[in-house]
């Protein structure tokens, strides 16, 4: 969209509950009533619904279902997060992405979204299923200003961020954090993230933070019905994707805050109240290696502290956990 379409869509957006003439469009802009016309049909064109009156002028009855940075935007209370956002059609994969316009010297809260990722991946390579206009898959560039070695808190901030926004859309939903950086609604994923880090002599250059939330999916391939599951699944209804995104973006900017002031107990504490994990018996698969034991905590790092059959504690930065049957 250009400027005089963005300029056009803010008036809309302003009297949204009444008519605005293209005369008065026409005069705030400095144009001409066939330009307004002209601009009015670019906004249709990207999926604005807009009535028109020949008596009344122009009112927005509906923003598009697809996502648009400008509506990301939009009422977005963000400072550092968000400053610029760029939606693409299709991705291979936002990370990628991301990582690219990162060496490119993209500023810190840059935010990366596609409509539908060809090659979305999860830990370990695994592949994320990312069907078009259904769900969530974006990244966030960042530049902060810590230790690699406090580089794990940047999910742990993600998975916060997304149990909050999506209790903040249905309250009733009890989503928990499946360590290390899987979200579950009744036992089923809804959401990973996937962070990468470039650094350099005990610096980091740039951290990506990759996050995939399955929104309004009906149905999942064979292979994952009894594994994933959609927020549109629990809640019974259409979520709307654009209101979605800027609660994950709010609360993720609030701990990313929380982690320039060091708050990492803070950060800890709210993680570990959302991981259903600690006291259980559980397998931990990390690589080829395979640990059997109880879980008896986080650490301050953020590891999970695995305690085997032998009085052994084990430290875990990443792998993947299964419970064991009773």
């Amino acid at each position: 969209m250009n400027v005089f379409d963005l300029k056009i869509l803010e008036f809309l957006h302003q009297n949204k509950d009444s008519y605005i003439s293209g005369q008065q469009l026409a005069k705030e802009l400095g144009v001409s009533r066939t330009a307004i016309w002209k601009h009015i049909n670019n906004l249709r064109d990207v999926g604005y619904q807009i009535e028109s009156s020949s008596k009344k002028g122009y009112q927005l009855i509906s923003c598009p279902e697809n996502l648009i940075a400008e509506e990301v935007r939009r009422g977005l209370n963000c400072q550092e997060i968000g400053r610029e956002i760029l939606v693409f059609p299709v991705l291979d994969s936002t990370n990628i992405k991301a990582k690219e316009l990162g060496r490119k010297g993209y500023p810190d809260g840059t935010v990366i979204i596609a409509e539908e990722q060809n090659n979305g991946k999860g830990r370990m390579g695994r592949d994320w299923y990312s069907p078009g206009r259904t769900g969530l898959w974006f990244s966030i560039l960042l530049r902060p200003e810590i230790p690699p070695i406090r580089a794990p808190f940047l999910t742990i901030i993600a998975s916060i961020a997304v149990v909050k926004a999506i209790k903040r859309i249905d309250t009733g939903i009890k989503p928990e954090i499946k360590w290390p950086n899987d979200i579950l609604i009744q036992g089923k994923k809804v959401c990973g993230i996937l962070s990468e880090l470039s650094a350099d002599l005990g610096k980091i250059k740039y951290t990506v933070v990759g996050i995939g939330i399955n929104v309004n999916q009906k149905n999942f391939p064979t292979g994952l019905l009894d594994k994933a599951s959609s927020l549109k699944k629990h809640t019974g209804y259409r979520i709307d994707r654009t209101v979605l995104m800027r609660s994950v973006l709010e609360f993720f900017e609030r701990g990313y805050q929380q982690l320039e002031l060091q708050e990492y107990n803070r950060i800890l504490d709210e993680w570990k109240s959302y991981l259903k994990i600690v006291g259980r018996e559980v397998f931990v698969y990390n690589g080829s290696e395979k640990v059997e034991g109880k879980v008896i905590g986080i650490s301050s790092q953020g590891e999970l502290i695995l305690q085997d059959k032998n009085g052994t504690n084990h430290y875990f930065w990443a792998g993947d956990v299964s419970l064991r049957k009773r």
